[in-house]
């Protein structure tokens, strides 16, 4: 895209072809296929690339702009034709070169390129400074609000920081009341893909690290209606931005009074309508969670970004099934136990006790008190344990690490006040026998062997998930 980017940053169309585009194409005559041929021969190199770039502008050429007029610049000629009206032969005439540049050049005043290179915030890129006007400077982000109505919002990002400070930026990006939920996600090891989309509004969001450490890239949003005219420049924002350096100190700063819990650089953050606990039960990263979740969620997340669906419930044993929505590999998974616990056996509970406030899995530790639940039920267990709402959900862990029941809410009479060390967990065997009935077969532990504390706790972590529940 190089010849592309060139031209247009320096607003560099020839000056034969603009005064061609001008003034040419209802007076030159019809040229024969020869006679186009022999015109397009004079053509200078810069002249053939402009034509590639606005036949690429137009869609209608795909490959490398070359100035070369090979059989993929001959087909989208034909093609450019045959959409106007021509006989497609596959070669311009001088009349159908300036028709199609001048076509290009309207289409670029539309938008008002303009190329923005600020060594403040490490960046170049074109702007459509006819549809956006800057706004502030927030960092991570550079805002530039809808302008004349066109209703799209860019927001452009640039931060120093390694491939964690990465990670984090896109979990915390997909919070962003400005990135509807649903959409397509992607992740490398140095990059990233968002696209969000609703009935009100649509988003994409590119960003990138280099080498040096610098992360940048930019969020689009639009309404539905204006996908049309954000189509033609795209491509182009994504082609243009690129890194110029690392953003300089002043702008990384940030004023921590300027911030707070429902804000993120001055953009409002999603709210869940609340959080659960959940754990993954195989590698193909479907989830096992509280039945609650089922009810009253227009969506379904685990750890903020992967959006979920519900697969089955079963309200007896208070569990819930969710699969992705997207392709989904965890780290690690549920290994079950195959025994039952014994009474007063020393057992620990992971989950997101305050529904995600403190970012991780938390491990809290108790002893059986029961074998039966508070009514008899043989399903379950009762501990003698700490839990809050947020660990529903979570995964009960025996001392040798294998994943022996599920953290379940109470079903007591309304009004009814218990001991706050009460929890009930539903037992192994029965989340197992409703897997199988979902055709799902399960992992068991290998070793009876117990292990630390601090190895169930990493071993929790990275199995245990934050569910969480969206409004519409």
């Amino acid at each position: 895209m190089f010849y592309r980017i060139l031209f247009l940053c320096g607003g560099l169309l020839s000056m034969s072809f603009v005064a061609s585009a001008q003034t040419l194409q209802s007076t030159l005559p019809d040229e024969t296929v020869q006679e186009a041929r022999a015109s397009e021969a004079t053509l200078t190199f810069e002249q053939r690339t402009e034509l590639q770039v606005a036949l690429q502008w137009f869609r209608y050429y795909t490959s490398t702009i070359d100035g070369a007029f090979g059989r993929g610049t001959r087909n989208a000629m034909a093609n450019w034709q045959a959409d106007n009206g021509f006989e497609p032969t596959g070669i311009l005439t001088t009349a159908q070169r300036s028709i199609l540049i001048s076509s290009y050049v309207d289409a670029l005043s539309l938008l008002g390129l303009a190329e923005l290179r600020d060594a403040t915030i490490g960046l170049s890129l074109l702007l459509p400074l006819n549809l956006v006007e800057f706004a502030r400077y927030d960092p991570p982000f550079i805002v530039y609000e809808p302008k004349g109505g066109s209703g799209i919002r860019l927001i452009l990002i640039s931060q120093q920081g390694d491939r964690g400070q990465l990670a984090a930026l896109y979990e915390v990006l997909q919070t962003l009341e400005e990135i509807p939920l649903d959409g397509p996600r992607g992740r490398t090891r140095d990059g990233f893909t968002i696209r969000g989309e609703s009935a009100t509004r649509i988003a994409e969001v590119r960003v990138n690290r280099t080498g040096e450490d610098h992360i940048y890239g930019f969020i689009l949003s639009w309404p539905p209606e204006r996908t049309g005219l954000v189509n033609e420049f795209l491509g182009l924002l994504e082609d243009s931005i690129a890194s110029i350096g690392l953003p300089a100190p002043e702008f990384n700063l940030v004023d921590p009074a300027s911030q707070r819990p429902a804000l993120f650089a001055g953009f409002d953050i999603r709210q869940p309508l609340y959080g659960r606990s959940g754990v993954y039960i195989d590698t193909s990263g479907r989830v096992l969670t509280s039945a609650e979740v089922a009810q009253g969620c227009a969506s379904l997340t685990v750890d903020r970004a992967h959006a979920m669906q519900v697969a089955a419930v079963d309200e007896s044993l208070g569990v819930a099934l969710l699969t992705p929505a997207e392709p989904l590999i965890p780290m690690a998974s549920a290994q079950f136990g195959r025994d039952e616990l014994r009474l007063g056996e020393r057992i620990s509970v992971a989950g997101f006790p305050y529904e995600g406030i403190l970012g991780a899995a938390s491990l809290t530790f108790g002893n059986v008190a029961d074998r039966v639940g508070l009514t008899g039920l043989d399903s379950q267990y009762r501990l003698d344990l700490i839990n809050e709402v947020g660990d529903y959900g979570g995964p009960l862990f025996d001392n040798t690490g294998a994943v022996v029941g599920l953290v379940v809410p109470h079903s007591d009479q309304e009004g009814r006040i218990l001991p706050a060390q009460t929890t009930l967990a539903t037992k192994s065997a029965n989340l197992q026998a409703f897997l199988s009935a979902q055709n799902i077969s399960t992992a068991f532990q290998t070793t009876a062997e117990p292990i630390t504390p601090r190895e169930i706790a990493a071993n929790a972590a990275d199995m245990t998930v934050l569910v969480q529940c969206w409004p519409s």
